[in-house]
Parts: C-alpha cells; sequence; structure tokens
C-alpha cells in the first residue's frame, strides 16, 4: 500500500503546485463527451400527419386556423426527488402536431410579447423605420376558426406489476451460489382533448385516450468461491417506454383524427401508408362554371355570409333572363368557410326540413371572394322548374331559415 500512496499524493499535489507558480498559465480545454446527434421528434403517427398535411395543400381551398387553449396536467401526479412526473410542455407538443398535420395556427397560448408590442405601439413607442411609427389597425390580426383545448387526466403509476426470482447454492466450501429475477410493471396515461368552433363555441369533437406504458427489469448474478478465491458477476438491465413520448403520441393521434373529421376522410385513410381519401369527392371541389354568376349575384352580403353561416341570403341570385339550368334549380340554404362545416349543416338542415327536403340531394359550391379567400354554398337539390323551387323556398323562409334559389351546381356533400 505504500508504494501507491506516494505517487497518488504527488500526481494530486502537481496541479496546485503549479498553478501558484504560474497563476497566468492557460489551461488546456477538456473536449466534452459527445451522445447520440439531435434529432426531430415523432411518434407513430407523425407520417400520417404528414399525410394529412399534403392533402391540406392539395385542396383549393385553405385549412381552418387553429389556436391552441392550454391543455395542462390536472394529474398532480410528483416524484419526491425528480417532480412533476408528468409532461408539462402538452401545449406545445399539440401546436407542433397540429403544424405537422397542415392546420393554419394563430398564437393564443403566449400572448405577453403581442399584448406589450400593441401597448407601446398605441403609445407611440414602437418604430418600424427611423421616422415610421408603428400604427396599430383594426383588424390587422388574424382570427381563429378553431381551438383546441383539453388536459392531461390519468396517471396510474401501477395498474400491474409481476415478477420471477430464482436462487440456488451449494453447501460445499468450494461451492458457490446462481441468482436470477425478472418484473414487469405497468402504467396508464390519459388525455382528454376537445375541438371547438370559436363563432359559436359549439364542441365540433371530444376525444379521450389512454395508453399503458410497459417497463422492465431483468437481473441475474453468480457468486463462487474456489479455493479461497471469491468470484462475483451480476448483471442486469432496466428499460421503461418514455413516458412522455406516450404522451405525444396521443395528442398526435387526437389531433389526427380531428383533422380527419374536418376533412370528412374515409376511416383508415393515412394509417400504415394508406393515402387520404375523402368519402366523397366534396374534398375535390373546383370551381364550377356557374360559380362566378352566383358571386355576382350575391354582392350585397359577402361578409355577413363570411361570418354568419346563416345570414340572409338574397332572394334573387338568379337573372330572370338566364335559360333553365342544366342540373336543375336548387335552394342556397346555408354558406360556411369549410367543407366539413357545409357537411354539418346539411345534416342538421335536411333533420329541420325534414318534409321539404325528402329525397333531395346536396351539393357543395366553392365561390371566391375578393379577398383572396373562399365559401362553400350548402345546395339543395334539384327541382325541374323555378316555379317549384320558389315555392320550397319560399316554405323554409317562413320557417325563419335562409333560402335563394340558385344553379344546382357543385360536388355531393357526404353521404349519411
Amino acid at each position: 500500500m505504500r508504494r501507491f500512496a506516494l505517487p497518488l499524493i504527488a500526481a494530486l499535489l502537481l496541479p496546485a503546485c503549479s498553478t501558484t507558480q504560474d497563476p497566468d498559465a492557460p489551461v488546456a480545454y477538456v473536449a466534452p463527451l459527445t451522445g447520440s446527434p439531435v434529432v426531430q421528434s415523432r411518434s407513430v403517427y407523425t407520417e400520417a400527419l404528414h399525410c394529412l398535411a399534403d392533402h391540406a395543400r392539395s385542396q383549393n381551398y385553405a385549412a381552418p386556423r387553429l389556436a391552441v387553449g392550454h391543455i395542462s396536467d390536472l394529474t398532480g401526479a410528483e416524484d419526491y426527488l425528480s417532480g412533476r412526473r408528468l409532461t408539462q410542455g402538452a401545449t406545445l407538443m399539440a401546436i407542433t402536431a397540429a403544424s405537422e398535420a397542415g392546420m393554419r395556427l394563430v398564437e393564443r397560448f403566449d400572448m405577453g410579447v403581442v399584448q406589450v408590442e400593441l401597448d407601446y405601439a398605441q403609445s407611440g413607442l414602437v418604430r418600424d423605420a427611423p421616422n415610421v411609427l408603428r400604427t396599430v389597425q383594426r383588424g390587422q390580426m388574424e382570427g381563429a376558426d378553431l381551438y383546441l383545448v383539453g388536459g392531461i387526466t390519468e396517471f396510474n403509476p401501477n395498474i400491474r406489476s409481476s415478477g420471477t426470482n430464482a436462487f440456488a447454492n451449494t453447501t460445499s466450501q468450494t461451492g458457490g451460489a446462481l441468482a436470477f429475477g425478472g418484473s414487469e410493471y405497468i402504467v396508464d396515461v390519459g388525455i382528454d382533448l376537445r375541438l371547438i368552433d370559436v363563432r359559436s363555441t359549439e364542441v365540433l369533437a371530444v376525444r379521450s385516450l389512454r395508453k399503458q406504458i410497459r417497463g422492465q427489469e431483468v437481473e441475474a448474478g453468480v457468486y463462487a468461491f474456489l479455493d479461497g478465491t471469491v468470484l462475483d458477476i451480476g448483471g442486469g438491465e432496466r428499460a421503461l417506454e418514455p413516458v412522455q413520448t406516450a404522451v405525444r403520441s396521443m395528442i398526435d393521434r387526437a389531433v389526427f383524427e380531428f383533422m380527419a373529421m374536418l376533412y370528412d376522410l374515409e376511416s383508415g385513410s393515412c394509417i400504415d401508408g394508406q393515402p387520404a381519401l375523402a368519402r366523397q369527392q366534396t374534398a375535390q371541389i373546383r370551381p364550377a362554371p356557374t360559380a362566378t354568376l352566383v358571386q355576382e349575384a350575391l354582392p350585397e352580403q359577402p361578409q355577413a355570409l363570411a361570418s354568419n353561416a346563416r345570414s340572409e341570403i338574397p332572394r334573387n341570385p338568379i337573372p330572370p333572363s338566364r335559360l333553365p339550368p342544366t342540373n336543375g334549380y336548387g335552394l342556397h340554404i346555408a354558406s360556411e368557410l369549410t367543407v366539413w362545416n357545409v357537411n354539418r349543416e346539411w345534416r342538421e338542415l335536411r333533420a329541420i326540413y325534414a318534409d321539404l327536403l325528402a329525397g333531395r340531394a346536396g351539393r357543395v359550391l366553392r365561390v371566391e371572394q375578393g379577398h383572396g379567400g373562399a365559401e362553400f354554398h350548402l345546395l339543395a337539390g334539384s327541382w325541374q322548374t323555378e316555379s317549384e323551387a320558389v315555392a320550397t323556398c319560399e316554405a323554409i323562409r317562413q320557417r325563419g331559415g335562409t333560402c335563394a334559389v340558385a344553379p344546382f351546381d357543385g360536388q355531393p356533400v357526404m353521404r349519411g
């Protein structure tokens, strides 16, 4: 033991002596350890979200604008040493998932900087150029069409655990022992999210999802003593599925299902490499030759239709001199900003006016707006004569609905 003590003490004291003698001497830089490269966060639904984004970009209309509210950890699960057991960043995960799915995002989660900028601009303290002050203008911020909100609602730390152990030894002086053990435990996490229409505050869809998270542990060891020599060898492995990645996977799936519903896709679309398939061609709308005519015939209230789906529709959109439409006469009974909303309106209005619309089909017509956006008109039809269409339209108005006679053009709305 004495042979090693002196060199060890000298080695420990040498840097101190060197620093004392020359305090300005440079110290060699120690290169840090490097590990795995930085990669993009992914889940089992990442490719499905990208498939939805491709589908959204292929449409002739823009995706709805989405705002993400607070998605908080409501379980209160904490660990004495490591703190909160579940991620506090679920909102940011949802924002990422919505972006990957092709949604247009408007910021509503962290408005601190935006509010400060607006306050400074109103006070005349912010400039955009040396001699140009920033002005606050009405309507300068984009509005949200939908918003996503919810929370992490369940954390069950050990819904089941199991294990096995084996031990064997000998009693002789040159014997040994062998030990083996294995265990498995399961954690359960759940979230609840909802998609809401900003204008009406209607909850369009709710998703309650849960996922089990599995952990495994294996240990083995050998102990032996032979002629005074002791041999002790042990090893093991412990693995736990990442809890926070499980939360991301559930959020990605909820966003995927919301988007698939919004675009009225067939079940199984974008899963396992499948393409995005609409139930009917409602998502593949192309401007019909009469779309411009319908738009020109409705010059008085384009903004009202954009802001309120059931605003009053002009009564006479078809010029009296026009020849009978090729597809017959339809009834323009609603206007919406998305195909999904048109489909929803059709289901509701067909039930409200069941006696008037029985046996009639629904179509959706894309109409360009002057500001670069688009509206989707819901048409019911068709009627062979204009007088029949006008009579039915008047009956709808008498019940408090909105209606106008128009050519029965466009694509079919979804079934059901």
